[in-house]
C-alpha cells in the first residue's frame, strides 16, 4: 500500500497553488493532524519561498501558520513572536480582515502566556475592527438596495410614459399616490438620518472617553496624559512625578491576580482623591506605575505632596479571600521641566520624565517606600537628565529626600 503521509506533499494535491502556498496549506493540513515536525519542515521551506518573493500579505499568513504550530507546540514566546510579526505585516498592507484575524491569534497567544492585560487590550482593538468591518458591509448592502430601489422607480415611471390617454385619470391619481408614498419614505429616510447621527454621535463620545481613560481604574491613560500635559498654558513651570508600587509581582503570586486588581483600584482612589484636591493631572502610566503633572509646583509643596501619597498608599490594607492583609508600598521619583536638557524633537516634559525615572529607581535601590526628587539650584544652569549624580556632587541640583 502507498505512503499516503508522503504522497500528501505532491503537487497534485495542491489545486494549482503556487509553491507558497501549496506549503502553508499542507503544513496546516499536517499541524491538524498532529504532525508538527512534519509542518515545521513545510513552514521553513514556505519561509525560504517568502524570502526570496518578498510579498507582505503572504508572508503574513505565513507567520500566522508559523505561530499556531509554535502555539500547538506549546512554544509560547516563539508563538508571540510570530504572531506579532504577522500582525505587524497585516498592519503594513492594511488589509482588516488579515489585521482581525492576527489580532484574535495574539490574544489567544497572550491569554496563554498570562499577559491577560495586553491580551485585553488587543481584543478591543480586534472587537473595534469587527464592528467597523460590520459597518462597512451594512453600508454597502444598503447602498445595493437604495440602487436597486431606483431602477425600480424608473421602470414604474416609464411604464406610466407608456400609459394610453383613456387611463390617463388612473395615471394621474397613482402618480400622486405615488408622490405622497414618495415624501412619507423621504420623511422616513431622514427620521432614520437622524437617529443615525445622534446614535453615531453617541457612540463617538463614548469611544473618545474609552480611548482617553484606563479601563481598569478608570484614571486617565498614558496617551491622554501626555496630550493634557502639552496643553498646560505654562509647560516650563510643571514638575513630573513617577510612582511604581513595591513588590507588585508578589502580590499577584501570593495573592492572586483578583487582589492585585483590587491594590490597583484602591492605590488609584488615593492618588485621584489627592490630585483631585491639588489640583494636579495624574493616571496611570503602565501596569502598577503612575504619573502625576504638578502644573506650578515648589519643591516644598511637591515634596509635601509625594509624602501624602507614599503615605496614604502604606497606610491600605487590603484583604484577600483568606481575610491576609497586602503589604502595600510605593516608590517615586520626581523632576522639574524646567532646569533640564531635553533632546531634539522631545516634548518638554520628556527629560523630566527621564530624571523622575532614574530617581524613582533611587528610591528602589534605597529600599522601597520612599521617594527622591531633584530641583535646581540655579535655574539659569541646564542639566542633562542622565547626569544627575554629576549635577548633585556638583550642587547644580539639590537633591530632596522624601519619607512617609
Amino acid at each position: 500500500m502507498a505512503d499516503r503521509s508522503n504522497a500528501g506533499d505532491g503537487p497534485d494535491l495542491t489545486c494549482g497553488l503556487g509553491p507558497k502556498h501549496a506549503g502553508q496549506k499542507l503544513a496546516g493540513s499536517r499541524r491538524e493532524a498532529g504532525e508538527h515536525a512534519r509542518a515545521g519542515e513545510l513552514l521553513e521551506q514556505a519561509s525560504q519561498l517568502h524570502q526570496e518573493l518578498d510579498d507582505p500579505g503572504e508572508l503574513a499568513a505565513l507567520r500566522g501558520e508559523q505561530a499556531w504550530l509554535a502555539l500547538a507546540r506549546d512554544e509560547l514566546e516563539q508563538a508571540e513572536h510570530f504572531a506579532r510579526e504577522a500582525l505587524t505585516l497585516a498592519r503594513a498592507i492594511d488589509y482588516d480582515r488579515m489585521i482581525a484575524e492576527s489580532l484574535s491569534r495574539l490574544v489567544d497567544i497572550l491569554a496563554r502566556r498570562g499577559d491577560y492585560a495586553e491580551a485585553l487590550a488587543l481584543h478591543r482593538e480586534f472587537a473595534e475592527l469587527q464592528y467597523n468591518m460590520l459597518q462597512d458591509s451594512q453600508r454597502s448592502r444598503l447602498d445595493t438596495l437604495e440602487t436597486r430601489l431606483g431602477f425600480q422607480r424608473q421602470a414604474l415611471e416609464l411604464a406610466d410614459l407608456r400609459q394610453t390617454t383613456e387611463v390617463q385619470a388612473l395615471r394621474l391619481r397613482e402618480e400622486s399616490l405615488r408622490r405622497r408614498l414618495a415624501w412619507a419614505a423621504l420623511l422616513g429616510v431622514v427620521f432614520i438620518a437622524l437617529l443615525l447621527a445622534v446614535w453615531q454621535r453617541a457612540n463617538q463620545q463614548r469611544l473618545l472617553q474609552a480611548s482617553r481613560t484606563d479601563a481598569l481604574t478608570g484614571l486617565a491613560n498614558r496617551r491622554h496624559l501626555t496630550l493634557q500635559m502639552q496643553s498646560l498654558p505654562k509647560p516650563d513651570q510643571a514638575v513630573v512625578m513617577l510612582l511604581d508600587l513595591d513588590h507588585f509581582k508578589r502580590i499577584n503570586d501570593q495573592h492572586g491576580h483578583d487582589i492585585g486588581d483590587r491594590v490597583l483600584l484602591e492605590v488609584s482612589a488615593i492618588i485621584r482623591q489627592i490630585a483631585d484636591r491639588s489640583q494636579v493631572l495624574c493616571g496611570r502610566w503602565g501596569g502598577e506605575e503612575f504619573a502625576l503633572f504638578l502644573p506650578a509646583a515648589n519643591a516644598e509643596k511637591t515634596s509635601d505632596l509625594a509624602a501624602e501619597i507614599l503615605g496614604g498608599i502604606a497606610s491600605l490594607r487590603v484583604l484577600d479571600d483568606h481575610k491576609q492583609a497586602s503589604q502595600i508600598t510605593a516608590s517615586l521619583g520626581f523632576a522639574p521641566i524646567k532646569g533640564l536638557i531635553r533632546d531634539s524633537g522631545q516634548e518638554n516634559w520628556e527629560a523630566a520624565l527621564k530624571a523622575a525615572d532614574q530617581l524613582l529607581y533611587r528610591a528602589k535601590n534605597a529600599g522601597r517606600n520612599c521617594g527622591y526628587g531633584v530641583w535646581p539650584t540655579e535655574p539659569a544652569q541646564a542639566v542633562n537628565p542622565l547626569a544627575l549624580d554629576s549635577a548633585i556632587q556638583s550642587g547644580a541640583l539639590r537633591l530632596i529626600d522624601v519619607a512617609t
